[in-house]
Order: C-alpha cells, then structure tokens, then sequence
C-alpha cells in the first residue's frame, strides 16, 4: 500500500502523458467535433485528413415499428 506522500508522487493523468510527447498520432472518426477540447486539455491542433475515396454509403432513416410483431416481420436491407 502507498503510502500518503508517495500516492500523491503516483498520481499521472492522461494530460500529463500526453503532454510528454512533441507528437501525438492517432486516428478516429469522431475527434474533430471535439476539437477545442483537445487543444485546451492536450494543447495539440486536430488535423482532418480529406478521404480519398467519394462516399458510397446510402444514409437512411432508421426504421421504427409500433408492435414487436412488425419489427419482426420487417425485412431490413
């Protein structure tokens, strides 16, 4: 068990990691919606990269069913 002194010596938040690093890499899809935040608590920009392919995805809405008997019985694509 840690002892008071050194439990506070311990303590090493995400921040202070990353902050340890002159370069920090990653990927998502969700980052740059969330991109003041990053730079406030990481002091590091977010960089969208562009696709390199056109968007073949068909957006839908999503299906909604009054009875069980309907979600059941729906053929979804």
């Amino acid at each position: 068990m840690l002892s008071a002194e050194n439990r506070a010596k311990a303590i090493f938040t995400i921040q202070k990691l990353f902050s340890l690093y002159e370069t920090v890499v990653g990927m998502t899809g969700t980052v740059q919606a969330e991109e003041g935040e990053i730079h406030d608590l990481y002091g590091i920009e977010v960089a969208a990269i562009p696709i390199h392919k056109t968007i073949i995805r068909e957006d839908v809405n999503d299906p909604i069913f009054a009875t069980k008997r309907e979600k059941y019985e729906a053929k979804l694509y």
